[in-house]
């Protein structure tokens, strides 16, 4: 069976044009906006010697982020958390809000929401041990 004459005249150039058609495609497909939800685990950091938490805070919160397609492809879940700086801190009962800015995430990304919306905890002093 052979080809007509306008498939075959050109082939290569045929191929090329379909190749890069493709890979525009995708770039322009790539760099519209999008969103990604994940459960990013939260933080504790820098909590004084002498102090305990007696409210755990959720072990997970749900973050959703958006940027481009292509920035959202590449991100990596496991490098992504909420990290609640504990130092300075007194006893007492403390409330964590706009967490949006204690997400860390790649430049490329903006966190637009992020649930629950606010964490609160309760610090106590640790009991001496003889």
């Amino acid at each position: 069976m052979n080809l007509p004459l306008v498939v075959t005249r050109n082939a290569g150039l045929k191929v090329a044009s379909l190749v890069i058609a493709s890979l525009f495609w995708l770039y322009v497909d790539a760099g519209r906006y999008g969103q990604a939800r994940l459960q990013v685990p939260v933080v504790l950091t820098g909590l004084p010697d002498d102090m305990a938490v007696s409210e755990k805070p959720p072990p997970r919160v749900e973050v959703v982020m958006g940027g481009s397609r292509l920035a959202l492809m590449a991100l990596r879940p496991g490098s992504i958390r909420l990290t609640l700086d504990m130092s300075g801190l007194r006893e007492g009962s403390v409330s964590f809000t706009n967490l949006e800015n204690l997400v860390s995430t790649a430049n490329a990304l903006q966190v637009t929401r992020v649930y629950p919306s606010r964490i609160e905890l309760v610090l106590a002093r640790k009991a001496d041990q003889p």
